[in-house]
């Protein structure tokens, strides 16, 4: 059997139950004006399979796999990667789009030897009806990608797919693939670990994906306590690196405790401030959702909604 050829661009759409937002994503893949790619729709244990979805498209570029069971966005992608024959490879999202000149600008970002991930900026759109065309197909103005240093806390590098993420393929054999145990933040795990290797980051700031917000569920959707147990995840298996970078860890603690706070589960957030205060963090993020979570506590109390917490000296 044949080598397979090699392209320049892999595409992975990982999908669950979303056929309409789907056919618009795979038709925006399938209108760029850079044609050398392929697209792997990943079927997500969809209860139509995809490949009815998509019958009617005749796009030999274009490859379906099913996953029989539904295994998360990190198990999609990762079975994607598994048949990606990229040079560079680029995320989208099944209810996301890509503009047209989104794969021949991103393709710059890769002329130093070096860049290990790009991404770009978003045009973002809210609702389920179909966005308007001229987002995906109108003229922009030339950027040149940047190269993008990261802060010493990592604040500034907070991306992920749906930012139009594309890694080059090299980088993801050296650091590995999304960690299956990660249902949120998974793609932020990866950013972590590509920046650990000193992959450098680059970016493009011009409106090169459309970004679907809405209520309805999606596979990277996680309720408060999950999300906040995949950033303490994260902080566990990155120890190493985010210890060497000052205000790193402490960045991801509060991501945590901020989302426990505002939710059903404030008194885990303020026993993770808690356990900040022991071990003596005194960055800036651990300071400011200090501050912002008593002041929070303190409205709710005088709203006659308290929140459970342990108040500054308590036992």
């Amino acid at each position: 059997m044949g080598q397979a050829v090699a392209v320049e661009f892999s595409v992975i759409i990982p999908t669950h139950n979303r056929p309409a937002a789907l056919r618009r994503a795979v038709e925006s893949v399938c209108r760029q004006s850079f044609a050398d790619f392929e697209l792997i729709v990943v079927d997500d244990g969809c209860d139509e399979p995809v490949s009815q979805v998509l019958g009617a498209l005749k796009d030999p570029r274009v490859t379906v796999l099913r996953q029989d069971r539904a295994g998360g966005v990190s198990s999609a992608r990762n079975a994607g990667i598994a048949r990606a024959r990229g040079r560079l490879v680029s995320f989208l999202d099944d209810d996301d789009l890509f503009h047209r000149d989104y794969l021949a600008r991103v393709r710059e970002a890769f002329a130093e030897p070096s860049a290990g991930f790009a991404w770009v900026a978003q045009a973002i759109v809210v609702g389920e009806s179909a966005p308007p065309q001229w987002l995906t197909t109108r003229q922009l103005r030339p950027f040149p990608p940047m190269h993008h240093v990261p802060d010493s806390d990592l604040a500034n590098i907070y991306v992920g797919c749906a930012q139009g993420l594309t890694v080059r393929r090299s980088a993801i054999d050296e650091v590995g693939l999304f960690d299956e145990r990660l249902s949120y933040s998974e793609d932020f795990d990866l950013v972590v670990r590509l920046v650990a290797a000193n992959w450098q980051a680059w970016r493009l700031n011009m409106p090169l994906i459309v970004h679907a917000v809405h209520r309805r569920g999606g596979l990277s959707n996680a309720p408060t306590r999950k999300r906040c147990l995949a950033l303490m995840r994260i902080m566990r298996r990155n120890k190493p690196f985010l210890e060497s970078r000052p205000g790193a860890y402490e960045h991801l603690l509060r991501c945590a405790i901020r989302d426990l706070v505002h939710s059903t589960h404030s008194a885990r957030g303020f026993r993770l401030i808690g356990y900040a205060r022991q071990r003596k963090l005194r960055h800036r993020w651990i300071r400011k959702v200090t501050v912002n979570s008593y002041f929070f506590a303190i409205k709710r109390l005088l709203a006659g909604r308290p929140v459970k917490t342990r108040w500054p000296g308590a036992a």
